[in-house]
């Protein structure tokens, strides 16, 4: 990010990151596994075009650790653990506990991993 604001860039990958999630959330409420994988899919390009630009560039995902869609802050989260782990970590936790069910099954299936070592970060 730069001193004269958010690069427009990243804030339309981080956007995209956003639909994408979104997709995947319609997908666990349809029971639609090719959505579910299509969302993925498009989480995991967002993600590979903002590592694209560098180690800070998954910062411009920051905001949508505040998203209404409980689903797209749990994969937010899940993207930023290496950024700020404590609040990433913590929203990981507490969706696992009090999210809707879509947002407690990603967020208990994230942390296993995480705490296993497993999860690509």
């Amino acid at each position: 990010m730069s001193d004269q604001g958010p690069n427009p860039i990243l804030a339309f990958v981080a956007e995209q990151f956003k639909r994408a999630a979104m997709v995947t959330h319609f997908g666990y409420q349809d029971e639609d596994e090719a959505m579910q994988l299509a969302g993925i899919d498009g989480v995991k390009r967002a993600i590979q075009n903002l590592d694209a630009f560098g180690a800070d560039a998954r910062s411009a995902l920051v905001p949508l650790l505040d998203d209404a869609d409980q689903v797209v802050r749990v994969l937010a989260a899940r993207h930023l653990i290496k950024v700020l782990p404590e609040r990433a970590l913590a929203i990981l936790k507490d969706m696992h506990l009090r999210g809707s069910t879509e947002a407690r099954l990603a967020a208990s299936a994230i942390l296993q991993k995480y705490e296993r070592g497993e999860l690509k970060i």
